[in-house]
């Protein structure tokens, strides 16, 4: 196992939950991890500016880490690459850059999950121009955002370091108990497209299948689901639950349905409103828990979703509840009778946090 060489991780504490696996992993292999409010005792506190505004916005990308502490952690622990977990317009890739400026440390990275164009405020161009003209390098996390960088960035690309499963998923021993009923996992928001769902599969040949979705605030989809009265009695709605739970539903499901679209980006948090961001899917990282569970998946075509489903049989257009209920039609009757689920659980094993973790080692090691 190759250990890091004096590698220091930025991360935006609003960040920190949804990459842990990834930050546990990094920490393992000798990394610095810095943030505030760390969930880890390894991780080193750091003060950060504008951590008020994670209150408005789930994604605070004005979060800042102060730069003398920053230059202090650096300098004590003889730290030569800063990567930082977010994208090159967060004001956290600014402080990075500005290290890398004045010759504190020898280079910088960051990772890059934008596939789809939008207004950039004054600060973010910014920061993009910072890391551009500094020789900051990134890790698009599929090829969707790869080809994005390519078209829209100056930014020299390392390889893709895809998003990953917490190691969690991989410990539970898999249930063999006979699978049951249609999964969706996710928040209840137009850009993950659960209303389409649930449109399309009201009028399927499958409605009398279980419906059940996981993740959010149940009254969020009470009015649309007062408009199916007979099928709405077999949809199961149930907010975001641990993952020691989250398994079991992965377990039961005959199929998991990811139906994202592309938004305005309007449709989450206060800020959103204010400074809409057209959004597509990232990466879809239910696909891979969902394989880490040996489950299969039928997506939309939007972003890196095909690109991880890796078979066009489970696609459909993204935004059409009929073109979902056809394609979910076809797979239980075409796909699912001779389905290998052991193909989904292997997989899946590239995307551990503890395999990307070293992922990102070697090739930052190899800079």
């Amino acid at each position: 196992m190759e250990k890091s060489k004096n590698l220091l991780i930025i991360v935006n504490p609003y960040m920190q939950g949804g990459f842990l696996g990834l930050l546990k992993g990094l920490a393992d292999l000798g990394a610095t991890v810095v943030t505030e409010e760390p969930l880890d005792p390894r991780f080193i506190r750091i003060r950060g500016h504008f951590t008020s505004v994670g209150k408005f916005s789930k994604r605070n990308a004005f979060w800042t880490p102060r730069f003398s502490e920053l230059v202090s952690i650096c300098r004590a622990n003889t730290i030569e690459h800063i990567h930082v977990v977010g994208e090159p317009t967060y004001s956290s890739s600014y402080s990075a850059i500005r290290m890398k400026r004045k010759a504190i440390v020898g280079s910088v990275s960051c990772r890059v999950a934008q596939n789809e164009r939008h207004f950039l405020p004054t600060p973010f161009k910014q920061f993009l121009k910072g890391f551009e003209a500094y020789g900051g390098y990134c890790f698009p996390v599929a090829d969707a955002s790869k080809k994005f960088v390519e078209k829209n960035y100056n930014i020299k690309i390392k390889g893709i370091l895809s998003n990953g499963a917490p190691d969690e998923f991989y410990e539970y021993p898999r249930n063999r108990i006979p699978r049951d009923g249609i999964l969706y996992v996710g928040s209840f928001t137009e850009r993950k497209g659960v209303f389409d769902l649930i449109t399309g599969m009201a009028t399927s040949d499958l409605c009398h299948k279980k419906l059940t979705l996981v993740g959010d605030d149940p009254r969020k989809l009470s009015l649309i689901l007062s408009r199916y009265g007979e099928f709405s009695k077999r949809v199961t709605c149930i907010k975001k639950l641990p993952i020691n739970d989250l398994v079991k539903f992965y377990d039961q499901a005959e199929v998991v349905i990811v139906p994202s679209k592309r938004t305005r980006g309007n449709d989450i948090g206060l800020l959103s409103r204010i400074f809409p961001i057209p959004w597509r899917e990232q990466f879809g990282r239910v696909i891979v828990e969902a394989f880490a569970r040996g489950t299969p998946v039928v997506g939309s075509d939007s972003g890196a979703i095909p690109e991880l489903i890796g078979n066009p049989e489970l696609i459909f257009e993204a935004g059409n509840p009929q073109a979902l209920k056809k394609r979910v039609e076809h797979f239980f009757n075409e796909i699912a009778p001779k389905l290998d689920c052991e193909i989904y659980f292997q997989k899946s094993l590239k995307f551990k946090w503890s395999f990307l973790a070293q992922q990102l080692v070697r090739e930052i090691n190899s800079t």
